[in-house]
């Protein structure tokens, strides 16, 4: 009997384990951008990732994520697509979403690593690798 209580001990906890991580650990959905450079839509799924914009088609791809925080008030991911097709312009892509606009969220692609890389900083250069839109989120 003390064998049963040991086990039954065991798989509780590993049912609370299992729990914990069955909350969101990436961001999924379906995103609709707004303005001129940015109607279309981004579709994030567990695996792949697809943006489509008047200046930039990247099909869908598989991604690795470069950041996340996701139990902030703001929460952010960001991803590194593994192949691109050559009219995706934007290897590294951010979705964030900012409390101050809970209407919208803000996706924003770089043109390379190093305009992911300096994404806090401000600047015309900048400015010129990156394309940052409003996005409603549909799903």
């Amino acid at each position: 009997m003390p064998n049963l209580n040991r086990y039954v001990r065991a798989v509780s906890l590993l049912c609370v384990i299992a729990v914990g991580h069955a909350e969101a650990t990436t961001l999924t959905g379906i995103f609709s951008g707004q303005g001129r450079p940015c109607w279309g839509r981004l579709r994030l799924t567990s695996k792949t990732i697809e943006w489509t914009t008047p200046y930039s088609a990247c099909k869908a791809t598989a991604y690795d994520v470069v950041e996340q925080d996701l139990k902030s008030k703001a929460p952010i991911a960001s991803y590194r697509l593994k192949q691109r097709n050559s009219a995706c312009r934007f290897p590294y892509i951010s979705v964030k979403f900012d409390p101050a606009y809970p209407d919208y969220w803000q996706l924003v692609g770089y043109a390379s690593k190093k305009a992911f890389e300096q994404r806090k900083e401000d600047g015309p250069e900048q400015q010129d690798q990156r394309l940052e839109c409003s996005a409603r989120k549909l799903e």
